[in-house]
């Protein structure tokens, strides 16, 4: 009778491990873009266990990231650990700290750009950098986007809140763009952001009606990943993966 017992309740596991999986596998395939901004790159121990953090993560749920970076150092050194981390993590320049409606700004992006990608790569390779990005305040002038397609960038992040504009974009565009969640422009890419993590709780980041949407693009400042943030973006990330989103960062 105990043999009896046991072999149920085995089996009943093997049940429920089997219907979680063709539950998985029949649902329809989606994509998901998980991003951090405003990244300080820096030999400190908290960007290195940022990046152990970030790693779990990937072993767990094969996450990938896009981290967005303000000017980079111009003694930074290569970092083997990031050199290997290419196929799940992944940099681009999100902009100065200063906000681009200035000239000074703009001007600023335009002459750094280029040497900014090119001591990304000097830090984590040649494979480092994403075709994604998105801009410091969502900003950027028809010259700025033009300069960063020039440097590869094919794919714009957009603002997450409606009636915001986007880039270059004019209100009816970015109104457009914030009801399909994506747009194209003069062959340039732009999806909507759809949940900034510190700004919403676990319970709206799974009931959020964007989680029907074919591309989910998720993303949180790198100063606001405290501790409850990570519980949000494991529990996120825990979901996300049984409702077989696939993690990408080219989009």
């Amino acid at each position: 009778m105990l043999k009896i017992k046991r072999l149920c309740k085995w089996g009943g596991g093997v049940l429920v491990l089997l219907f979680i999986s063709v539950y998985y596998v029949c649902q329809s395939p989606k994509k998901v873009h998980l991003s951090f901004d405003d990244v300080a790159l820096d030999s400190s121990s908290d960007f290195e266990d940022f990046v152990e953090d970030l790693k779990i993560y990937n072993s767990l749920y094969g996450a990938k990231f896009s981290l967005y970076t303000f000017d980079v150092p111009e003694n930074i050194v290569c970092n083997d650990k990031l050199s290997k981390t290419s196929g799940w993590l992944k940099f681009s320049y999100h902009g100065s700290s200063q906000p681009f409606d200035t000239v000074a700004a703009r001007t600023h992006y335009l002459k750094t750009l280029s040497h900014q990608l090119d001591l990304l790569r000097k830090m984590a390779g040649d494979s480092c950098l994403t075709k994604t990005v998105r801009l410091h305040y969502y900003y950027g002038d028809s010259a700025m986007l033009k300069e960063a397609s020039l440097n590869g960038l094919t794919a714009f992040l957009s603002a997450d809140a409606p009636g915001r504009l986007s880039y270059h974009l004019d209100s009816c565009k970015s109104a457009s763009l914030y009801n399909s969640g994506t747009l194209i422009d003069d062959s340039k890419k732009f999806y909507r952001t759809d949940v900034r993590l510190e700004q919403t709780t676990l319970w709206n980041c799974i009931a959020n009606d964007n989680l029907s949407d074919t591309t989910l693009v998720i993303f949180t400042h790198k100063n606001k990943f405290g501790r409850y943030a990570k519980i949000k973006l494991h529990a996120l990330m825990l979901f996300l993966w049984l409702n077989n989103y696939e993690f990408v960062i080219d989009l």
